[in-house]
């Protein structure tokens, strides 16, 4: 686990694996909008995606769901 914080440090990835929102914008690079009361992620393209303000941006659907969230259904 620590080899792998250290590879992601150096590769400029967060070592949490998320960044914080710019407002209501993700970083290109960190695409999925994720919000923790209800612990789903939106997609870019999904139904809902422009009106949610995100509390967390990742930038793969795997580190969304090892966080606990789960995909939104539209």
């Amino acid at each position: 686990v620590k080899k792998a914080a250290k590879a992601a440090k150096k590769a400029g990835a967060p070592a949490k694996g998320w960044v914080e929102p710019q407002g209501a914008v993700c970083p290109l690079s960190y695409p999925i909008k994720a919000k923790l009361a209800s612990r789903i992620y939106h997609l870019p393209g999904m139904f809902n995606y422009t009106r949610t303000r995100p509390d967390r941006c990742y930038a793969t659907e795997t580190a969304a769901k090892r966080d606990g969230f789960t995909p939104a259904k539209r």
